[in-house]
């Protein structure tokens, strides 16, 4: 099996279902853009406005991750109504999708964090000196191979958490990606990295015009990224549930 094999017909899926997929993503993109900006129009200050915003656009992804892999798994196109109908396999993708991902980071930041520590303290110690990003370049590393790694292995958890059949998503996730931890990293890269990149470069266009233009460019920049997102989960999902598929399949005695 080769990452392509999954991620190309990822990308075809968005343009096949572009039309069902949109209407889809239309009330998501204005449940996000608006819990964009009504904290800022509440007087809320910046951390509030982050904190809120980025917790409704967790929730809208979570519940769009939900419907297109329930409707994937189901073989029918997902349904704008189907969005608007939170059941328990939102909750379970929701609340298992939020603990791999903690997870997945947590050795990465873990180490930086000490490598921050030791840092400091080389640098206020009596042995100050100008080699403190060594420990940085010596722990960084590690620390995102592991996230890397555990990435990869609880990459299903999406699917395993709306499949019906699955009854321990995180077991069934990683008991799936022994052996081919690789390859689901291969496909995570394929079909989430370049959406990120995409919507990573646009926060520097967004940040040059805000000041020029306000509101009109806050609500264009919080339309492009949501979108952006949405495509990015509507393409990892199809990828992996190709992968979920074929590994099931290669997994039955």
């Amino acid at each position: 099996m080769r990452a392509r094999d999954f991620a190309w017909p990822a990308y075809r899926f968005l343009r096949d279902q572009a039309g069902a997929l949109a209407n889809l993503a239309l009330p998501a993109i204005g449940v996000i853009v608006v819990g964009n900006l009504l904290p800022g129009f509440a007087g809320g200050g910046y951390e509030l406005v982050m904190i809120v915003s980025n917790l409704v656009a967790f929730l809208v992804l979570a519940q769009f991750a939900r419907v297109v892999i329930g409707g994937l798994l189901a073989g029918s196109p997902p349904t704008a109504a189907a969005l608007l109908r939170p059941d328990a396999r939102s909750w379970s993708v929701l609340w298992r999708g939020f603990m791999a991902t903690l997870l997945a980071v947590l050795p990465a930041l873990a180490l930086a964090a000490v490598a921050l520590i030791f840092a400091l303290a080389h640098a206020f110690g009596s042995r100050g000196g100008p080699d403190e990003e060594w420990y940085f370049l010596l722990l960084i590393p590690p620390g995102l191979f592991a996230s890397g790694w555990l990435a990869a292995r609880l990459a299903l958890v999406p699917v395993t958490a709306v499949a019906p059949e699955v009854a321990r998503p995180f077991g069934t996730a990683w008991s799936l990606s022994r052996g081919h931890a690789w390859l689901a990293f291969k496909v995570l890269m394929l079909t989430v990295a370049p959406f990120l990149l995409l919507a990573w470069l646009g926060t520097f266009v967004w940040a040059d015009l805000i000041y020029t233009l306000g509101l009109f460019v806050m609500v264009v920049g919080g339309i492009v990224g949501a979108a952006l997102h949405l495509a990015m989960v509507a393409v990892f999902s199809r990828a992996l549930v190709g992968l979920y598929r074929a590994l099931a399949a290669t997994a039955k005695p």
